[in-house]
């Protein structure tokens, strides 16, 4: 998956969360359900960049996916289980921090929550 389908992933989510938020409650409540999903899908897929980043090559590439880490592989919501303190609450601010990695100054967050999912993705690329 290309960086730039990640952002624009992003995009889509706050989109969606924007289109939302002019429901109902009801509505809302049923729609968040389904946002939360996508962004815990959307964590997991940052994640796989971290173990992509070694591959050399353009076909090493596209051989490392999740499935060649057990602990990517299957539901986001498993992967992220016993992480699932620390991901952040999906709110506006918190898709526009995954968007703000995209421009010039990169990560440039205090929100502690991403700086120890970023931590946990890169200490598995090491292992």
């Amino acid at each position: 998956m290309e960086l730039s389908q990640l952002l624009q992933e992003a995009f889509d989510l706050k989109n969606r969360m924007e289109a939302s938020d002019k429901l109902s409650a009801e509505a809302k409540a049923r729609d968040y359900r389904h946002h939360r999903y996508d962004f815990e899908c959307l964590i997991t897929k940052f994640g796989q960049k971290f173990k992509e980043k070694e591959s050399k090559s353009a076909k090493d590439l596209s051989r490392s996916s999740m499935s060649s880490n057990p602990e990517l592989e299957g539901d986001p919501l498993e992967f992220l289980d016993k992480y699932q303190v620390i991901v952040p609450d999906l709110t506006k601010e918190s898709i526009n921090v995954l968007i703000g990695l995209f421009d010039g100054i990169g990560l440039s967050t205090t929100n502690f929550n991403y700086l120890a999912l970023f931590r946990y993705f890169h200490k598995m690329k090491y292992r």
